[in-house]
Order: structure tokens, then sequence, then C-alpha cells
């Protein structure tokens, strides 16, 4: 009988392995890009330039300034009220996303988010 139950129970394992390997790569471009909206539309400027691949010294430079602009922003009724991805090319390098952001104001436009892959990792790119 032990050994029925140790078979039973790798078996269960296998199926479990396979199932966390059938889903959606955590770091896969889409996945980047509503972590990206979503700190911005929360104000978490931290975790939006955690989605570049940046040096500690780029992320301190970085971090100020992008805080800057998105506290004017939101003081200014610009933040983001929703979002929505309306189109995605994504290659074995490169990636892109259309993002429709409706903001607070009222206003809504696109933007396009590009992502690099650097050693088996996506990032947004800096300076699109």
């Amino acid at each position: 009988m032990k050994a029925k139950h140790i078979i039973i129970i790798a078996a269960m394992a296998a199926l479990i392995g396979l199932a966390t390997a059938c889903q959606s790569n955590p770091n896969s471009p889409l996945a980047l890009a509503k972590q990206a909206m979503t700190a911005l539309q929360k104000g978490d400027y931290d975790a939006f330039i955690d989605t570049f691949n940046f040096t500690d010294a780029e992320k301190s430079a970085f971090s100020g300034l992008i805080k800057a602009v998105g506290v004017d922003l939101i003081e200014n009724g610009e933040g983001i009220e929703s979002f929505k991805f309306t189109d995605t090319e994504i290659g074995s390098e490169k990636a892109s996303i259309t993002v429709h952001i409706k903001y607070n104001n009222g206003s809504e436009g696109d933007e396009i988010l590009k992502f690099v892959k650097k050693d088996g990792a996506w990032y947004q790119e800096w300076g699109q």
C-alpha cells in the first residue's frame, strides 16, 4: 500500500508542476505592462521604475524625476482612471504593447510601451 501512495503523490506533484509550467510567464511583456500601468495608477513610482533594467544609480536618478512628474499630474487631475491593452506585438527579444488610458480629468489616449529581453528577463525600454 505504501508504494501505491508514493506513486499517487509523485503523480500529483508532476501534475502540479505541469500546471504551473503552463501558466503564463510572470515575466512576460504583458505581465510587466500590467505591473507598470497599475503602479502608475496607484502612484507607486518605485514599482514602476522596477519594470526597467536600471542600475541602482539610475534608479535613484530617475526615481525623483518620475515621482515629481507623477505627483504633478495627479495634482492636476490627470492621474489614471483606467487602462486597457489594445494591441500586442511580442517577438523573441522585443515587444510593444499599446495601452489605451483614460485619465481622471476625462481625457484619454493611447501609449505604446516597448520591451526588450535581456538575460532571459523582460524589461521596459527607456527612451523608446
